[in-house]
């Protein structure tokens, strides 16, 4: 069975919100380190929250963005008001509220009637 789909938008409760922050923070990392292994490309992430930040860097950091600043990089800079242009209207971005659930059974997505 899958995962159910969330409402993309600031989750209100701070305790669940730090939870959330720090499972996918760490997510996050890991696909990146995924990706630059398994691609072969160069990343630099850094998460800022506060006054904490945590940086990974596939190779020295200085040297990757001094690459991406010299002509001729294609750069693609994307913000939170791209994410519904990019994912749909499915997904919406509001700056309140919790990140609710939708549960519907699975009889109940493919149209059969429940007994």
């Amino acid at each position: 069975m899958g995962r159910n789909k969330i409402l993309i938008r600031r989750i209100a409760n701070e305790r669940s919100r730090q939870s959330t922050f720090v499972k996918r923070k760490h997510g996050l990392i890991k696909k990146a380190m995924e990706l630059s292994i398994l691609c072969g490309c160069e990343i630099v992430l850094t998460v800022v929250l506060g006054d904490k930040s945590d940086t990974y860097s596939s190779s020295d950091a200085r040297r990757i963005l001094a690459r991406a600043k010299e002509a001729g990089v294609t750069q693609t800079k994307l913000c939170n008001d791209d994410y519904p242009k990019l994912y749909g209207d499915k997904s919406t971005v509001d700056g309140a509220g919790m990140a609710m659930t939708s549960k519907a059974s699975p009889l109940k997505r493919s149209g059969r009637k429940e007994k």
